[in-house]
């Protein structure tokens, strides 16, 4: 039989197909892709930033621009910042952890490292990385730190450069209206927070002003070393251990010292009698923003002051602040806590389905192109570059808007690669009067937190990882030691000396001089592994 159809129609017919299906290609590719694309879950701060019109901590503009350009599918969980800890337990306990923990509590990831609850990443990196394999060759320091006793890596590195983390800031301002001087030691900075308190600073006729704030980020002690983690603790080396003639000793001599002067500025009235139930120091910042606060501790870095002093500016057109070092204490002059250059903040999940595919974004979230991105923004709409080829920040509004809480976001890159341009001053424009202010701010903060001519309050940077037995010692130890050390700061009628009785007996009880005499025979046992904090200056 022969065919009915013409020769014409068979062209036709070809040529429609052919469309048809290029027509379909990107399609179909796109499909291919998207099946292809491993997903893998991360987790990810919520600190309860984001504006309304942003979004959400795991679905906004950024997280969906990581998603559109990473080589695999990512998941955000969210991990309420306050109580990291316990929402990672909970979600290992419940089986479902995210592949990629992210917590700067390195407490918490050594625990995770101890309960074998995290992979070995060396292996993980020869075979699939290429910019974490290399940063780890230029700054061998970093897998130096990273390396187990058991000759494995488990943990993944923020490389930031030294930065500060503590930083003091005042109303000049007020000492300027008071005739007072920038306190340089414990007595006098007391006798300037009563004058914040009580002379009436704002000159607006009420005693409605306190000293300085006591809340913020984190417990009063640190869950790893039970040691001191405010600016006034620092100025007493209340810093947990500290290292006298060749040991690691427990510090309470300066313990009871730090307590004595916080018993005082409490009984004194200079800081917020209900610093207790301000948990997450948002009531703190909010005094100081609105100008009832005269000296402010910014516990994450003197870039934490920026939006702050935007704020305040706004509510008091006249405030000026600059930043002064830690006052001089009964142990010496110390820089407060710093920003170590090297962070370990990230460990992969046992669990994890595809420990490669997190690889691959690890990867993508160490490039340069990542970190610019998402800490500056779209060039031509949130940056352009200055005359230095740093990243300026073109609008400070649309930078607090858009781009001021991303920080989570790039918790794992590596800042320090920036070089020059690794710092929110050089992000800003000299022009605009905020931007010039807050300039002046971070230099100074830098000039008096990182100085090399005085020693760290903490003096050793890197802790060994307990046993799991000397981790829940140090954890009941901690917990007994901050009931009774918030206790002796508020109740009038308990004494000092008696606290640290009781502060003591606890510890042992809790089995707390096990995990001292571990941190000594690591200290004297293996030096070549114990990092002093002045090597911070390595990496900066």
């Amino acid at each position: 039989m022969k065919s009915s159809m013409t020769p014409s129609r068979l062209v036709i017919i070809t040529i429609l197909t052919i469309v048809l299906l290029t027509s379909c290609a990107p399609l179909n590719q796109q499909l291919s892709e998207e099946i292809e694309r491993p997903e893998i879950t991360v987790g990810i701060y919520d600190r309860g930033n984001i504006p309304a019109e942003e979004g959400t901590v795991e679905n906004n503009r950024w997280t969906r621009w990581i998603n559109e350009h990473s080589p695999v599918k990512v998941k955000f969980v969210p991990i309420p910042r306050g109580d990291s800890v316990q929402k990672y337990n909970i979600l290992f306990g419940s089986g479902n952890a995210p592949d990629l923990i992210i917590d700067y509590d390195s407490s918490f990831l050594s625990q995770l490292v101890s309960d074998e609850q995290v992979i070995p990443i060396g292996d993980l990196i020869d075979r699939y990385s290429t910019e974490y394999k290399k940063l780890l060759e230029d700054y061998p320091l970093v897998r130096k730190l990273a390396t187990e006793s058991d000759g494995n890596m488990y943990l993944l590195a923020q490389i930031t450069g030294l930065k500060t983390n503590h930083a003091l800031v005042i109303r000049n301002d007020w000492l300027q209206a008071l005739n007072l001087a920038v306190p340089r030691t414990e007595l006098e900075l007391l006798e300037v927070l009563k004058a914040f308190t009580y002379k009436d600073p704002d000159k607006n006729g009420l005693q409605d002003t306190l000293g300085i704030n006591f809340t913020g980020l984190g417990p009063l002690l640190d869950g790893k070393i039970a040691g001191g983690i405010r600016p006034l603790d620092m100025m007493f080396r209340n810093v947990g251990y500290v290292v006298e003639e060749g040991h690691v000793v427990r510090a309470w001599d300066q313990a009871k010292a730090a307590l004595a002067y916080e018993k005082q500025l409490y009984q004194s009235g200079v800081i917020d009698p209900d610093f207790l139930t301000d948990k997450d120091g948002e009531k703190a910042k909010l005094d100081f923003v609105t100008g009832k606060l005269g000296m402010y501790w910014a516990s994450s870095g003197i870039e934490d002051v920026y939006p702050l002093l935007q704020r305040l500016k706004k509510e008091v057109p006249t405030a000026d602040l600059i930043a002064i070092p830690l006052p001089e204490g009964p142990f010496g002059h110390f820089n407060p806590l710093a920003k170590a250059p090297v962070q370990f903040v990230g460990a992969i999940n046992k669990q994890a389905a595809n420990p490669e595919a997190v690889i691959q974004y690890l990867d993508f979230m160490y490039s340069k192109e990542v970190l610019t991105t998402l800490r500056y923004g779209m060039e031509g709409e949130h940056h352009q570059r200055n005359e230095q080829g740093c990243y300026q920040y073109m609008n400070s509004e649309k930078y607090t808007r858009e781009l001021s809480w991303t920080l989570d976001l790039y918790m794992l890159s590596a800042r320090v690669i920036l070089g020059e341009c690794n710092s929110l001053a050089a992000s800003l424009n000299s022009g605009y009067e905020i931007d010039h202010k807050y300039m002046s701010l971070e230099a100074e903060a830098e000039q008096h937190a990182l100085n090399p001519d005085r020693e760290f309050a903490f003096p050793i940077w890197n802790w060994p990882t307990l046993s799991q037995e000397l981790q829940l010692a140090n954890a009941d130890g901690a917990a007994a030691l901050t009931a009774i050390y918030y206790r002796v700061i508020t109740d009038p009628l308990y004494s000092v000396d008696q606290a640290m009785q009781d502060a003591q007996q606890a510890w042992i009880e809790a089995g707390g001089e096990k995990v001292d005499a571990y941190y000594d025979a690591w200290f004297t046992d293996q030096q070549d592994r114990v990092i002093l904090t002045d090597e911070y200056y390595s990496i900066r």
